[in-house]
């Protein structure tokens, strides 16, 4: 029983192992933020105005889609924002 008693002070005073922690990987953020950011860099040149607004162009609110100039059409937004 003495035996017992000296191995179960044994375990009970040891730390219990501890687990590693998680190295978070923010390398696909940053990869996917640097290729944006150089993307837009280096189009700005190749394409013409029009796919740039496309791609830059933010979602349209409910205000904008249902405005009587434009009737929903993006062209016609696009050519309203031309300077005349």
């Amino acid at each position: 029983m003495a035996d017992f008693r000296a191995l179960w002070a044994e375990y009970t005073t040891s730390t219990p192992p501890t687990k590693p922690s998680k190295e978070r990987d923010n390398g696909a953020i940053d990869e996917a933020i640097s290729y944006i950011i150089s993307d837009s860099e280096d189009d700005d040149e190749l394409t013409d105005e029009y796919d740039r607004w496309r791609k830059l162009e933010p979602k349209w609110t409910s205000k904008q889609h249902n405005s009587p100039n434009v009737d929903g059409n993006p062209i016609k937004y696009w050519v309203q924002l031309q300077s005349k």
